[in-house]
């Protein structure tokens, strides 16, 4: 907070500990509410928490609690992402072998719970995947859909500067 930083997104993607599983994530719930209390800590009252639906396995209960967790936390921000089959990705590979199945109506009442979950408890849905308590939307995501110019920081941190695109390295 010192040097200017005024807010943080954290990329919980769950709450639920199978699905932080599947989703290879090696950090559990008490990480996230540790991660958010230091933050609050430091100063930084603008936290952001990336949730992601549709993942193997996911029940809309298991998706609906981690929606309730993460509201617990209070945050200013919330992004919703459906999960995407992306190449070169071991999820990608399950995909294409049959392991994995996308079910578009799961994906739909996934993203309806989300929405009218997290618009009843005060959000505005804002853009695609992204909710946010009025005056808390992500500058970074109006400017990526307008072309802007964006510098991102950390591992897989992916920039845009004068029409150059590029993404840093997943390890940390």
């Amino acid at each position: 907070a010192d040097l200017g930083i005024s807010r943080v997104s954290l990329g919980a993607q769950s709450f639920d500990p199978a699905i932080l599983d599947t989703l290879g994530r090696d950090h559990d719930s008490a990480e996230i509410i540790r991660s958010v209390t230091l933050l609050r800590e430091a100063g930084i009252e603008n936290v952001s928490i990336d949730l992601i639906f549709s993942v193997p396995g996911q029940s809309l209960d298991q998706w609906e609690a981690s929606l309730e967790e993460a509201m617990g936390l209070l945050p200013t921000h919330i992004s919703a992402y459906n999960l995407t089959y992306e190449e070169d990705t071991v999820f990608f590979e399950r995909f294409q072998q049959g392991m994995y199945q996308e079910v578009e109506d799961l994906n739909a009442d996934m993203f309806l719970l989300a929405h009218e979950f997290l618009t009843g408890r005060g959000m505005r849905h804002y853009e695609t995947s992204n909710y946010a308590h009025p005056g808390f939307e992500s500058r970074h995501n109006r400017s990526y859909w307008a072309g802007k110019d964006y510098l991102g920081i950390g591992p897989s941190a992916v920039s845009t500067i004068e029409g150059r695109r590029w993404k840093n390295i997943p390890d940390t």
